[in-house]
């Protein structure tokens, strides 16, 4: 996983895909039907549909899935169900080419480096049109005597050196709750912790399903690194999580996230994650 705003890449030590079910993945699909031997095979007006079990490690209410081929035995559809019956997933098959033209040079580190760069900073670029074409728009520009006294008494003062100047920028000011807590369980304990790059936060939540939350800035490297990261990949709606037997890690709109605990399940960690990301609750931590 290539982030160009932090100026790494994130290379998962895993056996993913191979070891869960993917719905979009050919490979992945033949797996399910071979090793399920109560698979079963209906034949309808035009279509065969096989049904298999499922393995999704990080989510186990799914549990079984709808594979639709044509008379002609081409894969049109596939649907998966969760416990109540409900499809959860469901991928449609326009057209598949089982030759396709893939060079090794498609998958170069470099080319993706640069790729990913241009549409940050193409994005960077439309936004900032967007809010230069506001009506009423106006731009104040003023000088202040950098050891003048402000307003509220205070002396302001300017970083004299590069540290300084890190270090503030590597401030985490403001603390993130999650807006989905398991029941039964509340916060506990809310402390600041200073470190050598910036400061860290750190939430302790008790009750039935105990687990730690830690928050703080993501740290962009000065030149660019490959991170190996131990553990399953995680989808979350704006990222990529690394999954462990009992923690999970991932970083959004700069902040990096570390959640552990021996009580939360899989799918009650990423709940609690997509909950951070979606829409935040903060407060100060003053």
């Amino acid at each position: 996983m290539v982030t160009p705003t932090l100026n790494k890449s994130f290379k998962f030590q895993s056996e993913w895909p191979s070891n869960s079910s993917q719905s979009y993945i050919l490979s992945s699909l033949l797996n399910d039907i071979k090793n399920d031997e109560e698979m079963t095979l209906e034949e309808q007006d035009k279509n065969y549909v096989i049904k298999t079990k499922v393995n999704y490690p990080n989510n186990s209410n799914l549990t079984y899935q709808k594979i639709y081929f044509d008379k002609d035995m081409n894969l049109e559809k596939v649907e998966v169900y969760d416990e109540e019956d409900i499809v959860n997933i469901k991928v449609v098959f326009s057209s598949i080419d089982l030759k396709a033209g893939l060079k090794e040079e498609d998958f170069l580190l470099e080319d993706l480096i640069d790729l990913s760069a241009e549409n940050e900073e193409n994005n960077e670029e439309n936004k900032e049109n967007d809010e230069n074409s506001e009506e009423g728009k106006t731009e104040e520009n003023s000088t202040t005597n950098p050891n003048e006294e402000s307003s509220n008494g205070e002396t302001n003062e300017s970083c004299e050196n590069e540290e300084c100047d890190t270090k503030s920028s590597n401030i985490l000011d403001s603390v993130i709750y999650p807006l989905y807590i398991p029941s039964e369980t509340y916060l506990s304990n809310s402390e600041e912790v200073d470190t050598d790059e910036g400061n860290r936060m750190i939430l302790t939540f008790a009750g039935d399903k105990n687990f730690v939350l830690i928050e703080e800035v993501a740290s962009v490297a000065s030149e660019f690194e490959i991170i190996p990261v131990y553990g399953d990949p995680v989808m979350l709606s704006d990222t990529i999580a690394a999954k462990s037997a009992n923690s999970m890690t991932w970083t959004s709109d700069n902040v990096s996230y570390y959640l552990t605990s021996n009580d939360l399940s899989t799918e009650e960690m990423v709940t609690i994650a997509e909950s951070l990301g979606n829409t935040k609750v903060v407060s100060g931590s003053k």
